[in-house]
């Protein structure tokens, strides 16, 4: 009678235990391979006189690795609103000012790596670096930041709030942070 209470005892505890720890854990999601956004960024250092918000788009593509790393190629492009100022001496001794809103084209290749998950969502950390320039000023920029892909539902579509910080850069002169939330499609 003994034994029986035992046998019957121990599919009792094993369900008792899944229902206190929980169920199983699910698999792993299948990694993007590519990814293609493109959205609007807020940019706390914006040149006086400029709007704020810049328009950017990138690229992604799982590097494929035996591992089972996440690491990806990494494009970015950013046309940030700069307000150029010129003054000009007139022949009368006079000055001119005149003022003429440009876009800083600034063109990023790096790589954005997984650094770690919290619930379902992943947290990668991105580097990018790459020439900038604003009509005739070229120079070199540097972005890295963070981002979360934020799965719509269960469609292919995805957003991505990120904040990167940016150095040099024909509009930048520092580093500057921005704030970005595209909208992007992956497979």
């Amino acid at each position: 009678m003994r034994t029986r209470a035992f046998i019957y005892g121990i599919p009792a505890a094993a369900l008792l235990s899944v229902m206190a720890f929980g169920q199983s854990v699910p698999p792993a999601p299948t990694p993007l391979t590519d990814i293609y956004g493109a959205g609007a960024a807020y940019s706390t250092g914006a040149t006086p006189g400029s709007v704020p918000v810049a328009v950017n788009a990138f690229e992604a593509h799982l590097i494929p690795a035996k591992d089972n790393t996440r690491t990806y190629s990494y494009t970015t492009l950013f046309l940030v609103p700069t307000k150029q100022t010129s003054t000009v001496t007139n022949a009368d001794g006079t000055t001119t000012t005149t003022s003429l809103t440009v876009f800083s084209k600034d063109i990023g290749v790096g790589a954005a790596v997984k650094v770690l998950d919290i619930g379902p969502h992943g947290i990668y950390a991105t580097a990018t670096g790459g020439p900038s320039w604003t009509g005739t000023d070229t120079s070199w920029q540097f972005n890295y930041g963070a981002t979360v892909p934020i799965r719509i539902k269960k469609t292919n579509y995805y957003l991505f709030p990120m904040v990167t910080g940016v150095s040099g850069g024909s509009a930048v002169g520092g580093t500057k942070v921005m704030f970005l939330l595209d909208f992007a499609w992956g497979r």
